[in-house]
């Protein structure tokens, strides 16, 4: 399985800051494995929330990973 770091900034600015924070160490009933884009698409259609880390593993919470909330203006 592949662990991915999305984004990386050292800088932000007040407008980039995110509306929520997710951390996450569970199991995504809909995503098989740690399929990134199966992830990424069941995020998205629950909240528009963009994966920054995912760091999937084998057992009962194999879906580990950090997401934020953004003002898609």
């Amino acid at each position: 399985m592949k662990s991915y770091l999305v984004s990386s900034s050292s800088t932000s600015s007040e407008n980039d800051l995110p509306l929520a924070s997710l951390c996450l160490a569970d199991r995504l009933e809909n995503v098989p494995e740690g399929d990134f884009d199966m992830g990424t698409i069941e995020l998205q259609n629950n909240g528009s929330w963009d994966i920054e880390i995912w760091l999937p593993k084998p057992g009962m919470a194999r879906h580990q990973l950090f997401a934020t909330l953004k003002n898609k203006d």
